[in-house]
């Protein structure tokens, strides 16, 4: 590796583990009514944010993943946002989560990281985006997590065998597209009682009325953010459903675990195509 090459990736690293320390203070900072830390970062989990955050800042020279000046505030802007949504929703051990149009990995890693547990699929049609969220599953060792190179439209049309099906419990998406496409994509792959989880900000009032329109029976709530995340305050968390027990949290999602086949459904997961390490520099 030559002395440029070798700067830039400890100036990476450097980067990064500020940016971690940034985190973890903030993270620290954020309690439950009881007192207690609504996330603690065990080693292993900081080692796979820094290493995380340096994989983005240098694959970010030659792949438009973020925008440059995010580069020194990823913890702040896209990390502590992405786990902010964990802390507005329910995600129970086992949930199937698709990651539509992930793009740098937002939110699914940082959930993927912090919650483990979670069965998470990163979709993206885009070949750059999808090699990089592949190699960096991959360097992290994340188990259960998954790398699909595939338009949204594609996802959503039924398979030839309906063994091959696919369903998510939930449906996640930043900065993806408005209500109505994000609910159209969503709705074929979503498991019975699943929602979509769609991270917006601004004026909805449009999008939600476009949405009532493209489907008179679908239901949505609005979910704030709290303070402490320091999340920009005109951000929300729309949860589109079809079935308004889906936004009955306390006790509904522990149930529809219980009902849930993960077995099926990583089998069906097994079938995704994945791309070998020697293959990484063909693109």
């Amino acid at each position: 590796m030559s002395t440029k090459a070798t700067k830039h990736k400890e100036s990476a690293i450097a980067r990064a583990e500020k940016q971690v320390a940034r985190l973890q203070e903030i993270l620290n900072e954020i309690r439950h009514p009881d007192g207690l830390p609504v996330f603690q970062m065990n080693p292993e989990q900081q080692w796979q944010f820094t290493q995380y955050i340096r994989l983005l800042l240098e694959w970010n020279q030659r792949t438009d993943l973020i925008s440059p000046g995010d580069e020194d505030r990823i913890a702040e802007r896209h990390i502590l946002e992405s786990l902010a949504v964990a802390a507005t929703w329910p995600f129970m051990v086992g949930t199937s989560v698709l990651d539509l149009g992930s793009g740098a990995g937002f939110p699914g890693l940082p959930l993927k990281i912090m919650c483990p547990d979670l069965i998470m699929t990163l979709l993206d049609s885009r070949q750059r985006r999808w090699l990089f969220l592949n190699t960096t599953k991959r360097y992290l060792g994340l188990q259960n997590c998954f790398a699909l190179l595939e338009r949204a439209e594609q996802l959503a049309k039924p398979p030839e065998q309906p063994e091959d099906r696919r369903q998510f419990e939930i449906v996640i998406a930043r900065a993806v597209a408005d209500l109505r496409k994000l609910w159209r994509w969503s709705r074929p792959i979503l498991a019975p009682g699943g929602v979509l989880l769609a991270m917006k900000g601004g004026d909805l009032e449009e999008e939600l009325q476009a949405l009532k329109k493209f489907d008179p029976k679908v239901n949505y709530q609005i979910r704030q953010y709290s303070p402490e995340w320091k999340v920009d305050p005109t951000r929300c968390l729309v949860v589109v459903a079809e079935n308004t027990k889906a936004f009955a949290t306390e006790g509904f999602w522990e149930e529809r675990a219980k009902r849930g086949s993960k077995e099926k459904f990583l089998q069906a997961l097994a079938k995704i195509p994945d791309i070998e390490p020697e293959e990484r520099d063909k693109f």
